[in-house]
């Protein structure tokens, strides 16, 4: 089932941005069936979203090894993921 995510994450901008360019040059080089994908600053810091094709291979992400490498690199606080089951979408 289809889900769409959203990641809050604190922090200062600049950093943060950065971090979403590099995690998301990875996503685009290596999950071509992504969805549509979303990053929006806020008050502190950002909130990313994006529709997945399931829970599942959005976890598959965040523990595969390279992904886990990226995160580690980035040095980000811990984000706040939320899943919610998508109803319908468009584009």
């Amino acid at each position: 089932m289809a889900v769409f995510i959203t990641v809050k994450v604190k922090g200062e901008h600049a950093h943060l941005l950065a971090a979403y360019d590099r995690i998301a040059d990875y996503e685009e080089a290596n999950i071509p069936e992504l969805g549509c994908h979303v990053c929006a600053r806020t008050g502190d810091g950002m909130l990313v979203s994006g529709v997945w094709e399931s829970r599942e291979a959005f976890e598959r992400l965040m523990a595969s090894a390279p992904f886990q490498s990226i995160l580690a690199d980035c040095n980000l606080p811990a984000p706040e993921v939320e899943f919610y089951e998508v109803y319908r979408s468009r584009h």
